[in-house]
């Protein structure tokens, strides 16, 4: 029977500018195993003793030098099956919204980032449940859902 592990948390980042929101993806370098080269929000693992929204804030920092003006907590979490280590990962989601003109600083993780619409961001994205995410926090930021009905954490 396969466990079920939460050890991974995503982030979307975005800035809005002039009533255009933009999404922040990284591309895996291509020496990064698994997956190298595809386009992925901030992602990272839970160092232990820390919470998730610490985790968070550390994964932005460390990979994209970023700092938030606000973080929220989505109410989606993301989930896929690893057959290596025959567990399901249950994932966080967060979205942090940054200062249009951000300086990004990639780590030796990443080799490349853009700021992309909705729905180039969409077509990026490898895996359903990051696009299915980030059609969540869209929803929300579109004023389709109230942001302020988001969980702001900071």
């Amino acid at each position: 029977m396969p466990g079920i592990i939460s050890e991974i948390v995503e982030l979307s980042v975005f800035y809005r500018k002039d009533k255009l929101t933009r999404y922040l993806l990284l591309r895996r370098s291509a020496e990064k195993q698994p997956y190298p080269g595809i386009w992925q929000f901030v992602t990272g693992h839970v160092e232990k003793g820390e919470r998730s929204l610490d985790a968070v804030l550390r994964e932005l920092k460390e990979e994209t030098g970023l700092s938030p003006e606000a973080v929220w907590f989505v109410p989606y979490t993301l989930q896929f099956y690893d057959p290596k280590s025959d567990k399901i990962h249950l994932t966080p989601f967060f979205a942090a919204q940054v200062s249009a003109g951000s300086a990004v600083r990639l780590s030796k993780e990443h080799d490349m980032y853009a700021w992309l619409t909705y729905r180039r961001a969409i077509s990026r994205l490898p895996w359903p449940a990051q696009r299915e995410g980030l059609a969540v926090v869209h929803k929300y930021l579109s004023g389709r859902e109230e942001v302020s009905r988001l969980t702001r954490l900071g």
